[in-house]
């Protein structure tokens, strides 16, 4: 049977930080809550666990500070700033564009409704956020933050495992 420590290795618990559904490991509140929680009685494991919060709290503020301006630059508009964020994010880091069509949508997901001539000024909005340079770096910085935080669990939070689960 698989220890804890090989199971949260293997499984890589994790939680999705909204509205950008950007999958990142799970944090200490988040381990509380699961199978896992058990871990955290070890004092490395847990100094580990504090990288991951504020790296996590990092992720949130940079989601926050993106949503805010999705939400100043689109509040003339019946826009959804979460599915306007997400698709803003999705765009400038994994590719794709907004689809004109009853209503503006991303992926199926609508975000921007009302009369054409709305939907193409909020269009001309959103293309220009698209080229804004403090958006790309505030989306990069979650992508750079988010991979960092993966980094940081293979290699730091599995090295504790092993030194916990050999005694060391």
């Amino acid at each position: 049977m698989a220890s804890l420590e090989e199971e949260f290795m293997r499984e890589r618990p994790s939680m999705v930080i909204e509205p950008l559904m950007v999958p990142v490991p799970c944090d200490t509140s988040c381990l509380t809550n699961s199978k896992f929680r058990e871990l955290l009685a070890n004092p490395k494991f847990r100094m580990g666990m504090e990288v991951v919060d504020s790296l996590v709290d990092l992720v949130r503020d940079y989601v926050s500070t993106l949503t805010r301006e999705v939400i100043t630059r689109l509040n003339e508009f019946e826009a959804d700033a979460s599915q306007a964020t997400f698709a803003l994010y999705q765009i400038l880091e994994v590719g794709g564009d907004f689809v004109l069509g009853e209503d503006l949508t991303f992926q199926g997901r609508t975000v921007v409704r009302g009369e054409f001539q709305k939907l193409m000024r909020a269009l001309k909005v959103l293309e220009s956020m698209k080229r804004d340079q403090d958006i790309k770096l505030t989306c990069d910085e979650i992508r750079y933050l988010t991979e960092a935080l993966w980094e940081h669990v293979d290699k730091n939070l599995r090295r504790i495992l092993v030194e916990v689960q050999s005694g060391s």
